[in-house]
């Protein structure tokens, strides 16, 4: 079941959908943005961020997108990105009957996510299009431990799968016809459920802050 904010997402996807805009001016648009990402709190990061307390999860992203603009008013958009590969290292040592024991322990971690955005422009159709919107998405994350004992690796792989929702907000500017920059701020929730062996919950939405470039005809 999506979470409230899902839901909320899905009621502007539905209302952006049916607003009357005029269906001659068109454009489609394709691009890129990157920028930082920044996980919630959920009691899986806060288990994985006590065991690695020098190393922050938080990170940068990149995405892909491709956005249908209808009119003056509306964008649809699909995205596909990835937030870069998280890592995590820590030594402990440990006493044994044969002496002392050194135990490494390296998390790599990895989120990939598919998003469809339904976009509803601001202030008419100039140069500076500020928007807002929402909408729905699939994320798939990926978890790799390795605890090395003396020299005895031992690699667990753990993942899933959520979906969820999400708002955003930004801007468009469009120095040229064929040529724009924008800037973007999205708060997403998708809550990957039991992720290790004390049910913790893993929320690999977040807030992610990021600016891009794009090309239209």
């Amino acid at each position: 079941m999506f979470p409230s904010v899902a839901r909320i997402c899905l009621v502007v996807l539905a209302l952006a959908l049916a607003l009357p805009v005029p269906v001659l001016a068109r454009s489609n648009r394709l691009g890129v943005r990157t920028g930082y990402h920044l996980f919630p709190s959920t009691p899986y990061l806060d288990r994985i961020e006590a065991l690695f307390p020098e190393r922050s999860f938080n990170g940068f992203a990149r995405e892909l997108f491709f956005e249908y603009v209808v009119g003056e008013e509306l964008g649809l958009e699909i995205a596909t990105g990835s937030y870069l590969p998280r890592e995590g290292h820590s030594t402990e040592q440990t006493s044994t009957n044969g002496g002392v024991t050194q135990v490494d322990v390296d998390m790599n971690m990895r989120v990939s996510y598919f998003l469809a955005t339904a976009k509803i422009f601001l202030g008419g159709g100039g140069r500076l299009r500020p928007y807002i919107g929402g909408g729905v998405g699939h994320y798939f994350e990926k978890r790799i431990m390795t605890v090395t004992v003396g020299s005895y690796p031992d690699q667990r792989i753990q993942g899933g799968g959520a979906y969820g929702g999400h708002m955003v907000a930004g801007v468009d500017y469009l120095p040229g016809e064929w040529f724009g920059v924008c800037v973007e701020a999205r708060a997403a929730t998708a809550t990957v459920e039991k992720v290790n062996e004390f049910d913790d919950d893993f929320d690999v939405g977040g807030i992610l802050i990021q600016a891009g470039t794009f090309f239209a005809w």
